[in-house]
């Protein structure tokens, strides 16, 4: 072998270092984001029950701008 291939190697070598380093950084990045949206959802998930309990609706309580009963008029006849 000779040096200009050695070297040549080595820097492709430190090349996939990099990249790896980079992958495992923005993977450690995704898996930081995705334990804050569990927690987050969690925490959602109790404020729903608790609403839900509180208003003694059950189930998912409904938004202020959805409807509530619908009255339909009866046709004069």
């Amino acid at each position: 072998m000779d040096v200009d291939t050695v070297l040549l190697s080595v820097r492709e070598r430190d090349n996939w270092r990099r990249r790896l380093e980079l992958l495992e950084q923005t993977l450690s990045e995704i898996r930081d984001r995705r334990t804050a949206m569990e927690a987050q959802m969690k925490r959602l998930r109790k404020d729903l029950q608790r609403l839900s309990r509180s208003t003694g609706v059950p189930g998912v309580p409904r938004s202020a701008s959805s409807p509530g009963r619908t009255i339909h008029a009866r046709n004069a006849p």
